[in-house]
């Protein structure tokens, strides 16, 4: 903007220069003439003025057509760049908004699934949100909107349309805090869903599991799908924990360490349902 002001004024005071000029040297050469008398043919001195002055003419024309053609150049430029800030701010909102969009639809393509089993499991269930994470360990605990108020208390199983989470292990009258299965301090009945040998799921860290307590001889195989084993008072049996994805045996004489993968992905829990009772039927229509 600044060079455009400075051009604009040394093309205002060539133009008045060159008007003075031009002026000084007509009102000469109409004294000369006067002076003279009628001579019909030019003079060498008349000659060489008005040659000056037509250069003069055509240099004042050609400049004041650069410094003008300068100044539409600058003015384009300046559109240029306003044009081209509006269409990078559109395209920021656009996809600000197709961001929007797609986060909506993957909210409800979730909140889908687990509606569906929600009614296909034969539970009373209670529907909450994840509020909060424990920043220093992911796979240990997670806070969820739902209390004593909703019926809640300790132990009940929280899942998701993947399978188990958690159970709750704290809670008040609006909240309540969930122990993840993979946390180290987690452990529950667990069978193989294959063999129907039962043991015990252990977390073991990082997002991972332990099947502990299996016979020394057992046909565990990875792949094999481990489900709760329903021994527990508050956990009904069948709900699917995860697959087996390592199995190692260091001595015949004792257990072998089988490796379990959860089936739920705790970095995307968002909404889980909490089984309130485990003999308690939903009435079905």
């Amino acid at each position: 903007m600044d060079l455009k002001i400075m051009v604009l004024s040394k093309n205002k005071r060539l133009k008045r220069v060159l008007k003075v000029l031009l002026f000084i040297l007509l009102f000469s050469l109409i004294l000369w003439r006067l002076k003279e008398g009628g001579e019909e043919r030019v003079s060498r001195p008349e000659e060489v003025l008005l040659s000056g002055l037509t250069f003069l003419q055509k240099g004042g024309r050609g400049a004041g057509r650069k410094f003008g053609q300068v100044r539409k150049n600058f003015a384009k430029t300046n559109e240029l760049e306003k044009e081209n800030e509006r269409l990078k701010k559109e395209n920021l909102e656009q996809k600000a908004r197709n961001n929007r969009l797609y986060e909506y639809y993957l909210k409800q393509r979730h909140l889908v699934k687990l509606l569906k089993f929600k009614e296909e499991t034969p539970f009373s269930q209670e529907t909450a949100r994840v509020i909060a994470r424990d920043p220093t360990n992911w796979f240990a605990t997670l806070v969820i909107d739902k209390g004593e108020l909703s019926g809640l208390k300790r132990g009940l199983p929280v899942v998701t349309e993947e399978g188990l989470a958690g159970r709750i292990f704290k809670l008040n009258k609006t909240s309540a805090k969930v122990l993840l299965l993979s946390d180290e301090n987690s452990t529950l009945g667990a069978r193989l869903q294959r063999t129907r040998e039962a043991g015990v799921i252990g977390g073991e860290g990082g997002g991972l599991c332990c099947l502990k307590y299996l016979s020394r001889n057992s046909d565990v195989k990875i792949g094999d799908k481990v489900i709760t084993s329903g021994l527990s008072e508050t956990i009904p049996g069948g709900i699917i924990i995860g697959e087996v994805s390592k199995v190692k045996r260091k001595d015949s004489s004792l257990s072998p360490w089988v490796e379990v993968k959860p089936a739920v992905n705790f970095g995307r829990l968002e909404e889980v349902l909490v089984i309130k009772e485990k003999s308690k039927i939903k009435n079905k229509r």
